[in-house]
């Protein structure tokens, strides 16, 4: 073998008999019977012994290697002692079923790896469907068709020498591949109306969208299935608050695959409408539309347009607040609904009110001597 890697099983035989070799330009690996790996490269050639013992044999000198041991020898070099090989990894985290391709699943971190051999074999088969090395402690697997796997980890060491392999079946099933949101964008803000949401033609008929104040989506607010690749919702009934949604493919025959990602968007509550000032001598009552349950206000009032020269700014828990003592004159108030998780909405438009001088009753005060002298 010039190069790459050969995976061994070689029935055990009687003393004396023939032996199984591999010959690589660094180095040969001999057995009468066990299981092993061997790979070569231009400059170097490795062994790992899962069950037996191989004569890993290098033009400067040899080694034998027993059950859970390797060993590398460099071109032109005897074989370095055996070390032992790293543990199979914890595939107790890796799912049963993978739902999205490419597959990049993490694994528990396994002491001594620098990197990871993660194989794919279709159930039953001994043909390997995806050989993938990753840097980071992940399994991971590009483009396969849907149905049953065995999946095989196992970490390699600083000297490349590959250790037991864990192995774990798992069921892909990715398809039909779910579309990609467009609208409304990410993380938009929306006042409560009907709301338009847009996602990609994924090849499919009918699609399934879902709205959930969950970002797990324990429930959901929405739930239907959509021919094409838009809908209009009525958001007139949603609270205001943080929401999240996601679409779905639908096969011909009915089959649903997996959900997209998930954005998110925000219903915010309409501006309030503030309602014609109360004046009662010295105070000023103003009043405007609630909000939901728990929302707080954010009020301003102002002298000039725009609502710059600031005269009076509170923060109130009801949709009311009475001012006192204002110098007469123009003013330009606004209010803002504040949310129980304390998201701030759109500021009302801009409101001019006349403040209006205390009546003075001095005149009929000069009436009453001439009363008293009639």
């Amino acid at each position: 073998m010039l190069r790459g890697g050969l995976e061994n099983v070689v029935p055990r035989r009687p003393a004396g008999g023939t032996r199984f070799e591999i010959e690589t330009p660094s180095a040969v690996a001999a057995v009468r019977g066990t299981e092993f790996r061997v790979s070569a490269t231009a400059d170097a050639a490795r062994a790992e012994v899962l069950e037996g013992a191989v004569a890993f044999t290098a033009k400067r000198g040899g080694v034998t290697l027993p059950a859970g041991t390797g060993s590398v020898a460099a071109a032109g070099q005897a074989s370095q002692p055996a070390v032992p090989l790293l543990p199979a990894p914890d595939l107790a985290d890796v799912p049963a079923r993978i739902r999205r391709l490419p597959i990049s699943i993490p694994l528990q971190p396994l002491p001594g790896a620098v990197r990871y051999q993660s194989q794919l074999l279709p159930a039953g088969s001994a043909l390997i469907a995806s050989d993938e090395r990753s840097t980071t402690p992940h399994a991971r697997a590009r483009d396969l068709p849907d149905g049953d796997y065995l999946l095989r980890v196992r970490g390699v060491d600083a000297n490349g020498l590959e250790g037991f392999q864990a192995e774990r079946p798992l069921t892909i099933d990715a398809r039909p591949e779910p579309p990609v949101l467009s609208a409304p964008a990410s993380e938009a803000v929306v006042a409560p109306a009907s709301l338009a949401f847009r996602w990609t033609d994924a090849g499919v008929a009918e699609y399934r969208l879902q709205i959930s104040d969950s970002a797990q989506f324990a429930s959901t607010v929405v739930d239907r299935v959509v021919a094409g690749t838009s809908t209009d919702v009525d958001a007139s009934g949603l609270s205001p608050g943080l929401y999240h949604w996601r679409v779905a493919s639908r096969a011909a025959g009915g089959k649903l695959g997996p959900y997209s990602d998930v954005e998110r968007l925000r219903v915010v509550p309409a501006a309030p409408q503030v309602e014609p000032p109360a004046q009662d001598g010295k105070s000023t009552t103003l009043r405007w539309r609630a909000g939901a349950e728990g929302s707080r206000y954010r009020f301003q009032l102002a002298r000039d347009p725009q609502v710059a020269d600031i005269v009076v700014e509170r923060r109130v828990d009801a949709p009311t607040v009475t001012l006192e003592d204002l110098e007469p004159g123009p003013y330009v108030l606004r209010v803002q609904t504040v949310t129980p998780d304390g998201f701030e909405g759109a500021w009302s438009s801009p409101q001019r009110i006349e403040i209006e001088a205390p009546r003075v009753l001095w005149p009929l005060l000069l009436l009453i001597p001439m009363l008293l002298v009639l």
